[in-house]
């Protein structure tokens, strides 16, 4: 089924000009002219088949439909916001594996210059003798020294002997 949905544009100068009660202050807030503004309005008001603001001479004054309408459409694009917010944070999750005494040793000594340098970035640390399973665990990185040992969870033979060199520690 096709959606029915205003234009967006619109709305959201809609949302800004009824927020703000005025055109001119949406559009510096949207980095738009106030004709912009006006022509995105008049827009919404011509899809919904009804005015939203009433123009007065400095002015401009909301409708009963037009405040009706603002509730609403603010409480939609908070939710956008809302959910946009939580996306970026989970997509900016680091998900990091390492042997306990490399987190002790190694790590632990590095987090706070790293965390200063990519305050964005949300670090999730877990420790562990077992070898990393990526799929499994969801883990995006996981520091070993050493050759990993077989174990219940590797699934080929040919896995257990791959040793990558430390670039960062300068040590194998």
């Amino acid at each position: 089924m096709k959606r029915r949905l205003p234009p967006l544009l619109a709305l959201r100068a809609f949302e800004a000009a009824g927020r703000l009660m005025s055109f001119s202050k949406a559009a510096d807030e949207l980095n738009v002219t106030q004709g912009a503004i006006s022509r995105q309005i008049k827009l919404l008001e011509d899809f919904l088949r009804a005015p939203l603001f009433r123009r007065l001479t400095r002015q401009v004054e909301l409708t009963p439909f037009g405040q009706n309408y603002l509730q609403a459409a603010t409480a939609a694009l908070n939710q956008i916001e809302r959910a946009t917010v939580q996306s970026l944070q989970e997509a900016r999750a680091l998900s990091v594996s390492l042997l306990p005494t490399l987190g002790a040793l190694w790590l632990m000594q590095r987090l706070t210059s790293f965390m200063t340098e990519h305050p964005q970035i949300r670090l999730e640390v877990s420790s562990s003798l077992e070898p990393a399973n990526f799929k499994r665990d969801g883990i995006d990185v996981a520091l070993r020294v050493g050759k990993v040992r077989p174990s219940r969870q590797t699934s080929s033979p040919s896995s257990t002997d791959k040793s990558i060199p430390c670039r960062m520690c300068a040590s194998p």
